[in-house]
């Protein structure tokens, strides 16, 4: 009796479905590998500072409260000149390529420079932190930092140079530290901070571009109507609907060391909490936070209107829910603004005054 034959795999007999799954384990090990095969890829192991890989000889701020994240360098890839669109055309190109670009309640980091209104979709900056850009010739650098909701746009040149900025994977006081990606070495930059903490360019400032606002696009569109649309890329579009903070914006806590922090009795007097949103604003050539809560007070159901800061006369529009404020002088010129988290503004200017805002008719408090 002949011994039966030993059963083959085919691919007509289902052979492809094992080919695809090692197919995919493959590509799962290369992804997984690239960055650490690569000098320009995912450095860090998410625990020790100093495998990052970065210069801390000079490092400006106390070693205790530089942290990894737990992730690598670059786990948010930088967005290098992304591809925009006017804004008056969203509505239709929503429909036509069937997925969203922006809808009238999405939150939006809104920037005018030389005249030329820009905005970046939150859900895009989630997934990138940082945006390389060119807006009326200048070129920019647009930031945020998801975990202290926080977004500044600065000019890119620096020390001379355009320089391109990338996520370094580490925090300062649970915020986006950068670095500048294509320095032979790199230094170290604190968004909040505005500067370089380590490296070769230690103490060298970042100057903040004026004009800068969260807000929704709804607002930002009636104010701006000229404005264009940064879009992103499409291979990261899984990334932007995945990548979300409302719940760890409802937790009480950072979740990273910050120092100092405002003391309970602190929070109790003044009405907030350490994730209450805030937006500090430069007037008089000092910045003063502002809870976004008091410009709702103040501003009533319309959410725009004239407001007093520190008995200064200024013009504002608030939105509530999502949170976001747009704060001009008495002239109609965006101010100088750094949207963010009580609890992350106060660990950098831990001194600064807090600033309820008032109606005209009823005047300011001062905390």
């Amino acid at each position: 009796m002949t011994a039966p034959a030993p059963a083959r795999i085919t691919f007509a007999g289902g052979g492809w479905v094992v080919v695809l799954a090692m197919m995919l384990i493959v590509g799962v090990l290369a992804w997984a590998l690239a960055g650490a095969l690569t000098s320009s890829g995912r450095m860090g192991d998410g625990r020790n500072v100093e495998s990052y890989g970065f210069d801390l000889s000079d490092l400006r701020v106390p070693r205790e409260r530089l942290v990894a994240s737990g992730q690598p360098r670059d786990v948010f890839p930088p967005l290098d000149d992304p591809q925009v669109v006017d804004g008056r055309d969203v509505f239709t190109l929503n429909q036509s390529l069937r997925r969203k670009l922006a809808v009238n309640d999405d939150r939006v980091l809104g920037v005018v420079v030389n005249g030329h209104a820009r905005a970046y979709p939150l859900r895009i900056l989630n997934a990138h932190e940082v945006v390389n850009d060119e807006i009326g010739g200048e070129p920019v650098l647009v930031t945020y930092s998801g975990l202290c909701d926080s977004a500044l746009v600065f000019r890119r040149r620096v020390a001379g140079e355009v320089r391109r900025f990338g996520v370094s994977g580490l925090l300062l006081n649970s915020n986006l530290v950068l670095y500048d990606r294509d320095a032979p070495v790199p230094s170290l930059w604190s968004q909040i901070g505005a500067g370089a903490i380590a490296g070769p360019l230690a103490g060298t400032a970042l100057e903040l571009l004026p004009g800068g606002a969260i807000t929704t696009w709804a607002s930002w569109l009636s104010m701006h109507p000229e404005t264009t649309l940064a879009m992103g890329e499409p291979p990261s579009k899984r990334r932007y609907d995945m990548i979300s903070y409302s719940r760890y914006f409802l937790e009480r806590e950072p979740r990273f060391p910050v120092e100092p922090l405002p003391s309970e009795a602190s929070l109790h007097e003044s009405g907030l909490h350490l994730k209450s949103p805030i937006v500090a604003v430069r007037l008089r050539d000092r910045w003063m936070a502002v809870p976004i809560q008091s410009l709702v007070d103040a501003l009533g159901r319309d959410g725009r209107g004239e407001i007093l800061l520190d008995g200064i006369a200024c013009r504002a529009q608030v939105t509530a829910n999502p949170a976001g404020a747009i704060i001009e002088d008495a002239d109609g010129g965006m101010l100088p603004t750094i949207p963010c988290l009580w609890f992350a503004w106060y660990a950098f200017h831990p001194d600064g005054p807090l600033v309820n805002a008032g109606s005209p008719a009823t005047g300011s408090r001062r905390e």
